[in-house]
């Protein structure tokens, strides 16, 4: 669809203006794409950036350098494998390998480049089975000596890292390459798994492409094989007369593909007939499922959240989202799904604190076809739906949990646009449970969606704070059609509008919030969303019945907001408020 190009396009402007400052700064692996190969007397594997791939240093600070031609060497072990003093022996031509702990990821890397290391890979060993599977990988802070690394560095998630050291106790010679591939950010489909009611024709195959041959490329051939459920193939061709030698992440369309209406798993294959390696050939998968919109690639490996001190600097708020675009025919949406890694840490046995707010946002309230994150100004975000979910210390861990929607527009279902950008948000506050302890959401390895300047659409969305180092993950945030029938559900007592009142509203210098209260509550809740998902005030009352809390609307930019009202004893509630000055 034209609406799915004009989309791509909007992104990059977003991209760039959201994070130029940054993304300038980093010179490292972001975003070129680089794969790792390990060849063995076995074979070849090939590694990404991301889940059960490799990570790179973090991007809130430059340090280590550029892969800006293909590097290969034997891997090789630094003799104190820690690498946290100098090292003993020469890694001089080689790929240094190195383990985690003890000292800062720069300070190790600064070392194998001292002993001559061409790169350096620092092998996760973490024995921290409850947190980190064989797909965990770190986003690497800089720290000692980080100033002074230039050689590459990444962190080999622990899948990576046995892979690696099986081969070398084995006593083998392995070849490690860092390698730079000719396409990538291969795109297919807004969500991972999308309704089968809710297919349409596939207007979002792209790929970017890079002339990597040193002089200008003649009859250069794009290739899209989709591969359907039946394992069908259709064959998209796009032709390019003339690459120049200069020309680097070219953006190359593909025709539409008429999606048919099989539920199943469909592969899209890239690739050009310049370059015949691996390394030079994109997959990228979408399912249609019989009722379920899903970001993730529904396969659960774990749970992911910021650390305490993330969370902390965050104002103890943690909130994930989703995209979700909808058919020609429109949906009707019933329930929304997501899982916990560790509610039993986080329980606090209080109801108004050991709870997830989940809403529905219109993404696209100005219909102009576009998603509001990426308008001029960033557009508002609409709640149309909204429920919140009670857990408890007994929660099963990385389990889905389904909670039923409640319309918030007056209607009696939950009815979606068609051809239309929808948000589903989960969001926990922690100023209630007064811990500092941050909620873990569910996740699966991450899914690779359309990236524009190594920014996703879906990677997830953090509409409170922006969380960097996600281990490449994909939070699960799931939408479920009528009709859908989940395999449990918890009713979650809603606050009755008889209880409280909101004056004034339109507010210009203060919202009042007016409670009365059946009995006392141990707590009382108040946080105010505005029209970007954003909490920007909360506001917590210990042994509360009845009475006031007031909000400072001075500093707060007119617009239409939310009141989300929880309550130990009596429910909650979300209700809507207007600033205006």
């Amino acid at each position: 669809m034209q609406k799915h190009f004009t989309l791509l396009l909007s992104i990059v402007a977003f991209a760039i203006f959201q994070f130029a400052a940054p993304l300038s700064a980093v010179a490292q692996l972001d975003g070129l794409g680089v794969i790792i190969q390990v060849k063995t007397k076995s074979g070849t594997t090939a590694f990404t950036q991301g889940s059960c791939g490799y990570g790179i240093p973090a991007t809130t600070a430059t340090w280590a350098g550029s892969v800006t031609e293909g590097i290969c060497g034997q891997g090789k072990w630094g003799k104190d494998s820690l690498a946290c003093a100098p090292l003993s022996n020469s890694l001089a031509g080689n790929i240094g390998l190195v383990r985690r702990k003890t000292c800062n990821f720069s300070l190790k890397a600064y070392h194998a480049q001292q002993a001559g290391a061409k790169a350096v890979i620092i092998l996760n060993h973490s024995d921290n089975l409850a947190t980190e599977d064989d797909c965990f990988i770190i986003g690497m802070t800089a720290g000692d000596s980080a100033a002074a690394v230039t050689i590459p560095a990444i962190f080999a998630s622990r899948g990576m890292s046995n892979y690696i050291d099986d081969a070398l106790k084995a006593g083998e010679l392995i070849e490690i390459c860092f390698a730079l591939p000719t396409i990538k950010n291969g795109t297919a489909e807004f969500s991972y798994a999308t309704p089968v009611s809710q297919h349409d024709r596939l207007g979002l195959m792209t790929i970017e492409y890079t002339n990597r041959s040193g002089a200008d490329q003649s009859d250069v051939i794009f290739k899209a094989d989709v591969i359907d459920p039946t394992g069908l193939v259709t064959s998209f061709t796009t032709a390019v007369p003339v690459v120049t030698a200069t020309a680097a992440d070219t953006l190359i369309n593909f025709d539409e593909y008429d999606v048919p209406a099989l539920e199943g798993k469909y592969k899209v294959v890239y690739s050009v007939n310049k370059y015949t390696e691996s390394k030079d050939t994109v997959v990228r998968e979408f399912v249609l499922t019989p009722k379920t919109f899903a970001t993730d690639n529904l396969n659960i490996t774990g749970s992911i959240g910021p650390s305490d001190a993330q969370f902390g600097t965050a104002n103890l708020r943690y909130q994930t989202a989703g995209m979700v675009f909808t058919g020609p025919d429109g949906f009707i949406a019933s329930y929304a799904s997501f899982g916990l890694g560790n509610a039993a840490a986080i329980a606090v046995g209080d109801p108004a604190a050991d709870v997830v707010n989940v809403i529905l946002y219109d993404n696209d309230a100005d219909e102009n076809g576009e998603t509001d994150l990426t308008d001029a100004g960033f557009g508002d975000l609409i709640p149309v739906a909204y429920v919140d979910y009670n857990f408890t210390a007994a929660e099963p861990v990385n389990v889905p949990i389904y909670v039923k929607l409640e319309d918030l527009t007056g209607g009696v279902a939950v009815t979606l646009k068609p051809n239309h950008f929808y948000m589903i948000s989960m969001l926990y506050d922690g100023n209630t449970a007064g811990s500092g302890q941050s909620l873990a959401f569910t996740r699966t390895s991450q899914v690779p969606y359309p990236q524009f300047t190594g920014i996703g659409l879906h990677t997830p969305l953090f509409l409170d704070q922006m969380y960097s180092g996600w281990n490449g993950s994909t939070v699960v945030t799931r939408l479920h059609e009528e009709g859908f029938e989940p395999s449990s559900t918890k009713e979650h007592p809603r606050l009755s509008d008889s209880k409280f009142n909101i004056t004034p509203n339109p507010a210009n210098d203060v919202v009042r919030l007016n409670m009365e209260l059946a009995e006392i509550n141990p707590s009382v809740a108040v946080s105010l969303i505005d029209f970007q998902g954003r909490v920007v005030s909360t506001q917590v009352q210990r042994n509360f019945q009845n009475g006031q809390i007031s909000f400072d609307a001075k500093s707060l930019p007119s617009g239409a907001y939310s009141a989300w009202i929880r309550t130990s004893k009596e429910g909650s509630t979300m209700a809507k408020l207007l600033i205006c000055h």
